[in-house]
């Protein structure tokens, strides 16, 4: 994959990130117009990043202990911090 390739990718996955799940599908359609290799490889981002987070959520909801949930939390925190 290209730089340009990835660029192109990273932007419209940022931009999807940026609408409501409901908005998402008219965008990606907009954007990717009759590129549904571009489109797919953002659908693929948007799962593992819809995944990722419900996974650490899921973790969080198990650990009883006080100090590692905030541990986890400075970690999400963190990580939605450096998306920007």
């Amino acid at each position: 994959m290209t730089p340009e390739r990835w660029a192109q990718i990273r932007q419209i996955f940022d931009g999807a990130l940026e609408r409501s799940e409901v908005d998402r599908a008219a965008y990606l359609r907009v954007v990717c117009a009759r590129d549904d290799e571009l489109r797919r490889e953002v659908e693929s981002l948007l799962f593992l990043d819809s995944s990722f987070s419900l996974r650490l959520l899921r973790a969080y909801s198990k650990i009883k202990d006080q100090t590692v949930q905030r541990q986890l939390v400075s970690l999400m925190e963190s990580i939605a911090a450096n998306e920007d």
